[in-house]
């Protein structure tokens, strides 16, 4: 699965026991592949409090990013992983108290190939995967799909990835709703899908 593993260093600042406790943290982000289990190069790890970006980084050849940010305690982290061909996914994080080590563990899906239909008014998305009982399909209206110039539909590559067992529904992002006067309320998932339209841009030399 992708793997998210935190060493957390930490050095506390605070003038007393009834202060507001904030400590530079540094998080080890580890990051694999959820079906070969290798580690995953050039992901993009971004740190978020309160729908705000924290701190960010890119995993190496290992897998791995080091990141620094300030964390103040009792604050409520979201982690989140992305690369293109994967589904993206995230994780919350918040110790109760400052931790010497902690580790998370997520899956990374690879994004699942699908068949793109382009009709007069809508536009219609497949799953290609044959494992799957019931076949996912995504449609939307055509005219909110907008071409960049200078493309047309034979440059766009369609790809649809759907949970297909319990475990795959894990390795979807976190999710957390807010009610009207901003409280974070934690979402069941009982359903993933995600679906990504690509351009095919051909370079001649």
């Amino acid at each position: 699965p992708l793997l998210l593993c935190f060493c957390c260093v930490t050095k506390v600042k605070g003038a007393n026991y009834h202060s507001v406790f904030v400590a530079e943290v540094t998080l080890k982000v580890h990051v694999s592949d959820a079906s070969t289990h290798q580690p995953v190069t050039e992901a993009f790890i971004e740190i978020f409090t309160n729908q705000v970006p924290l701190a960010s980084g890119n995993t190496g050849g290992d897998g791995t990013a080091f990141i620094k940010f300030q964390y103040k305690l009792d604050s409520q982290l979201i982690v989140t992983a992305t690369k293109q061909a994967y589904v993206p996914n995230s994780a919350p994080w918040k110790p109760v108290r400052l931790p010497v080590f902690s580790s998370l563990s997520l899956g990374l899906l690879p994004e699942r190939s699908a068949t793109l239909m382009v009709y007069e008014d809508v536009v219609q998305i497949v799953s290609g995967f044959q494992g799957a009982r019931i076949q996912p399909k995504v449609h939307f209206q055509r005219r909110a799909l907008r071409l960049p110039e200078n493309t047309s539909y034979s440059d766009l590559t369609a790809f649809l990835t759907s949970a297909s067992s319990p475990w795959e529904v894990d390795s979807f992002p976190y999710l957390q709703g807010y009610d009207g006067n901003g409280t974070g309320r934690c979402l069941i998932f009982i359903l993933g899908i995600c679906f990504n339209l690509y351009e095919t841009i051909w370079l001649k030399y």
